[in-house]
């Protein structure tokens, strides 16, 4: 995730624009203030939904999942939930094709 935020932060030249608006060099700036200001800035429907800490699947559910002790998340339905859920932030960051 942290990878595809950046490269679309550099694909879009929005680095600056960043810094400028947190006040400090990007490369200090946590993955969290990337997906705020593109939440804020860049983002509509769907994906800006998954940067809301109330839902369900949100990335505060994946990052507790990742970097927590929670297990209640690794049922089998909710892992394909949370992707079907992701799936569209990651489609506008970056170019998915699917060979048909």
């Amino acid at each position: 995730m942290d990878l595809c935020v950046l490269k679309y932060i550099e694909s879009e030249n929005l680095v600056e624009e960043i810094q400028r608006k947190f006040n400090v060099k990007f490369k200090d700036l946590s993955l969290k203030y990337r997906l705020e200001y593109l939440k804020t800035n860049c983002l509509t429907g769907k994906p800006k939904k998954l940067l809301q800490h109330t839902n369900e699947y949100s990335l505060d559910v994946l990052n507790g999942y990742v970097h927590g002790q929670d297990s209640h998340y690794l049922g089998k339905s909710f892992l394909n939930g949370f992707w079907d859920f992701m799936f569209p932030l990651l489609e506008q960051l970056v170019e998915i094709n699917e060979e048909r």
